[in-house]
């Protein structure tokens, strides 16, 4: 994170490298297929964990917001984002899992840099 913002600007950083790369040697049809999977998946992120929150802490903390149908709309939501996922072509799903794999690396290197600043 940004000491002075809070952003997480290495991964904004990354990020744009990354998809100015593949702007530029592989056309824009390959970006927006990488932007729109990367997006799907990350909103199936945030429909598991809605159903993990829902599930684990509506006995401890009382909802404040209830949607009408409960979990009836996370799990449509799973439901309709792996039949988009399911949709896609063999090597855009390689492509993006080399994709995620790389930022996962990054990500990891940057940890482990951080925890050996802060032992130091």
């Amino acid at each position: 994170m940004h000491p002075k913002y809070t952003t997480p600007y290495l991964a904004i950083i990354s990020f744009s490298v990354i998809a100015f790369i593949m702007a530029v040697s592989g056309g824009f049809r390959q970006l927006i297929v990488l932007a729109t999977i990367t997006l799907l998946i990350s909103y199936a992120g945030v429909a598991l964990a809605l159903i993990k929150f829902r599930l684990k802490d509506s006995k401890t903390y009382p909802a404040k917001f209830l949607l009408p149908g409960g979990l009836l709309i996370p799990r449509l939501t799973l439901i309709i984002l792996g039949w988009f996922l399911f949709q896609s072509k063999l090597n855009e799903l390689i492509a993006v899992g080399i994709f995620l794999a790389v930022l996962s690396v990054i990500y990891a290197v940057k940890l482990f840099f951080n925890k050996r600043i802060q032992t130091d």
